[in-house]
């Protein structure tokens, strides 16, 4: 099947030689023993019909309307009839079904007729709206898919705390312990190797550490076909019904973080009709949210933004000669929904991880596994499924979530376990919906019989039986597990109020919880109030009451205050006052806390500073024993880009900026990050993987003598990679050159300067300047001129901070 975009016609010359008619020929109409024959200008006696079937490559015109495509048809011999495959048909708006490759004749499509011309090689399709293919408007521009680009490369983050002490006014400074937190890996254009683990000491020696490694996976994702597999320790998935069980393993994921251009939900979408070319704007709460235009025929809006997260959008269609079509569409902002045809999955398969924390290297023996997957339906109707087992445990359940009405989510879900000779089943529920203005979430999970998970099975196989039976350790599942949320965004101005219950039964042990939540913001000040309150209501009877004020002071600091007092009696106070550290370099951070608790005056305080080779922190207190510190550094160690890089602690992506230039402003975003250092590199952090990311500097801050080739990159880093981005060479020897010939006259406009020894060509402009580059102490030039070449001699000195000019430079 060949289609070709644009007006360019392809027609075979035995087309040209054999189809000299054009037939006209409605929908229905029985074949007749000669077919109504029409050329451009009208009908003609004389019909040809060819002896065997022949291809037509046409230019396609729909209702009057010229689709810039060209398809292909054919004609048949005999009857003359023109068919082609329902895949082309589609393409250029016409229903057809079947697969791609089934042929359609146009005259089996009710209600369609259409002219073939020859000469123009056209044809003109007339069909009812209910024969079109609607047209797809997206009212979100969703950016087009990027490749990330590949890299090489590693990456150490460390986070260093070292305790000073417990009297330091009396003992001074001393090294009473340290601890590490290590986070490296390993990225290459196949894959990532991270590791993460702690390390301690008992003082400055470093002697009797102790390691322990948290996880080690490597990791591989395709973003075309939006999955990661991983190998290693990895964590099970499932739904919210289900319990996370870490594990030594496989895992292959669907990933849908990997595409920004691919939409995984449902958004408010609107199918209509136009006669003639209109406008359509969409009004959620009288508020215009979107506004475009449209061409005759079927259309579908899709991704139309919903500024509430229920109500209702007025659809407004006015057509040229000012009729209006005004439709309502209710809506509900689902979240766990999936869109039609998506599929969402996860596989592991593996040993439980056993002692994490604790031992480095301890896997179960049984081989547990977990498979879950969601499919959507439809736009309002999303399944799911997960199982879930080992040697002696089954567990499986089935589910769905939709938005019945469009007023409420509503997920539902059961299933059923079997371990050893134990059998059990669950329901499990969730609501969410609003109802005047107050949002409400209602969740609940019950177990029937011995129900049974496989945290509890691998709990099992690593403590016992009687160990994991005991409430304590929470691995049984809960009998019942409830959780109610109501809040109220605006009772009045700048108030919200939240309620809430928590209720659980596990075991032996039952408690319900109730809570309410008051915030109140200030404009005129922009301060806030809190006050909180809780209550168990079933259980150890405990309750607490808090209420705070948070206020600005200026841009950078603010200043809190808050009152509580617990089940115990005991009341305690605390005033703050503190600044958040920005992302830049050179940002400074604090916090001053003052406490009074049941009479007893105590202080803390803690002071950060970021630079460009990493974060160091140092916190006071004061301790029953006098005032005690501790100190923290944390930043990366990084291998990439041809060089090695001290900087800020890197969580995901980062990129490794070149500008061969010390002390230029780095951007992320347009916003400044960093400045590059004595070798004129720079390490920024904090990129989106996966996403396009604009890195720039700040022309202002380059010497005047640097070479630049861009002053902004966007680049698409994989996931924990990096990208090297090479904006310049440095500072190269330059100069502004005045060229003038013997007579004393500048050298004409568009003549050509090489400079003896080197490939590069410089232009002369106005008033014979040209800018040379890659000046040496003295230098030979060769001009080409539309008079004939010459050659010049000069010297060149460098000046620091400064432009060269070099004037009345004679070209001879």
């Amino acid at each position: 099947m060949d289609r070709f975009r644009g007006r360019t016609r392809i027609v075979g010359v035995l087309t040209f030689l054999l189809m000299s008619t054009a037939a006209l020929r409605p929908a229905g109409a029985e074949p007749a023993a000669v077919p109504a024959i029409a050329q451009a200008g009208g009908p003609f006696a004389g019909p040809f019909l060819p002896s065997v079937d022949m291809p037509l490559f046409l230019l396609v015109l729909v209702n009057g309307e010229d689709t810039g495509l060209i398809a292909e048809f054919t004609q048949h011999a005999g009857d003359g009839r023109i068919s082609s495959t329902a895949g082309e048909l589609r393409q250029v708006g016409i229903k057809a079904s079947g697969g791609d490759g089934r042929t359609v004749h146009l005259d089996d499509i009710p209600g369609l007729s259409y002219v073939y011309d020859d000469i123009s090689q056209t044809i003109e399709i007339t069909a009812p709206h209910s024969q079109l293919v609607p047209r797809q408007i997206s009212a979100v521009k969703r950016p087009a898919f990027v490749p990330a680009q590949p890299g090489l490369g590693a990456v150490l983050n460390y986070g260093l705390t070292g305790n000073l002490g417990s009297n330091l006014l009396d003992d001074g400074f001393e090294l009473s312990s340290l601890g590490a937190y290590l986070d490296g890996r390993i990225y290459t254009p196949f894959g990532v190797l991270s590791s993460t683990g702690t390390a301690s000491f008992p003082d400055w020696s470093l002697k009797g550490g102790r390691f322990q490694r948290q996880e080690t996976v490597f990791s591989y994702s395709n973003p075309q076909r939006m999955i990661t597999f991983s190998a290693g320790d990895i964590q099970s998935s499932g739904p919210q019904w289900s319990r996370p069980v870490r594990m030594g393993g496989l895992q292959l994921m669907r990933d849908f973080s990997l595409r920004s251009d691919v939409v995984n939900t449902p958004l408010l979408t609107y199918s209509g009709a136009a006669a003639l070319p209109s406008t359509v704007d969409v009004f959620i709460d009288n508020v215009r949210a979107w506004s475009g235009q449209i061409e005759p025929g079927p259309f579908v809006l899709t991704e139309l933004p919903t500024i509430t997260s229920q109500g209702e959008a007025r659809i407004v269609v006015r057509d040229s000669e000012g009729n209006e079509q005004v439709a309502r569409v209710p809506f509900f902002a689902a979240r766990d929904l999936l869109r039609r045809g998506k599929l969402d999955f996860s596989l592991e398969v593996g040993h439980a991880r056993e002692a994490y924390g604790e031992r480095n290297f301890q896997y179960g023996d049984a081989t547990i596994y977990s498979a879950s997957a969601r499919y959507g339906v439809s736009d309002h109707f999303t399944l799911e499924g997960h199982v879930e087992g080992s040697n002696d445990l089954f567990m499986g359940g089935i589910g769905f979530t939709t938005t019945p009405f469009h007023l409420a989510e509503l997920t539902l879900a059961a299933g059923a376990s079997r371990y050893g000779s134990e059998t059990g089943h669950f329901v499990h529920g969730r609501l969410r919906t609003e109802v005047l203005g107050a949002r409400i979430n209602l969740e609940t999970f019950r177990s029937f019989g011995d129900f049974r998970d496989l945290a509890y099975a691998t709990g099992v196989d690593y403590l016992g039986a009687d160990v994991v039976n005991e409430d304590v350790t929470g691995l049984i599942p809960a009998r019942a597990q409830d959780s109610l949320s109501v809040y109220f965004p605006e009772i009045w101005d700048g108030a919200g109020l939240s309620l809430g219950l928590v209720n659980a039964e596990r075991g032996s042990d039952r408690r319900t919880i109730l809570s309410a939540t008051y915030s109140q913001r200030f404009e005129w000040t922009d301060a806030s109030l809190r006050a909180a309150a809780f209550k168990s209501v079933r259980g150890d009877g405990g309750y607490g009451v808090s209420i705070g004020l948070s206020i600005p002071l200026g841009r950078k600091t603010h200043a809190s205050t808050s009152v509580s007092r617990s089940e115990n009696g005991g009341t305690r106070a605390i005033a703050s006052l503190s600044r958040p550290m920005r992302r830049e370099a050179g940002s400074l951070g604090y916090r001053l806390d003052l406490n009074s608790q049941d009479g007893e005056l105590t202080g803390n305080g803690r002071v950060e500073y970021r630079s460009r080779y990493g974060q160091a922190g140092l916190s006071l207190r004061e301790t029953g024993q006098g005032v005690g510190g501790s100190v923290t550094l944390s930043g990366a160690l990084v291998a990439a880009g041809g060089g090695i890089f001290v900087g800020n602690r890197i969580s995901d992506a980062f990129a490794v900026v070149d500008v061969g230039v010390p002390g230029v402003e780095v951007m992320l975003h347009n916003q400044p990050v960093t400045r590059t250092g004595p070798l004129g590199r720079a390490l920024v952090p904090d990129l989106r993987a996966y996403r396009v990311n604009r890195v720039s500097i700040d022309p202002a801050s380059l010497p005047i003598d640097a070479s630049i080739d861009a002053t902004s990159f966007e680049v698409v880093p994989a996931r924990k990679s990096g990208a090297a981005l090479k904006f310049g060479s440095g500072s190269v020897p330059s100069a502004l050159v005045v060229l003038r010939d013997p007579t004393g006259a500048f050298l004409s406009v568009g003549s050509i300067v090489r400079l003896e020894g080197g490939d590069d060509e410089f232009i002369v402009g106005f008033d014979g300047e040209t800018w040379i580059e890659g000046l040496g102490a003295t230098n030979r030039i060769v001009v080409t001129t539309p008079q004939g070449p010459c050659t010049a001699e000069f010297a060149f000195a460098p000046r620091v901070g400064e432009q060269v000019v070099i004037e009345d430079v004679e070209c001879r």
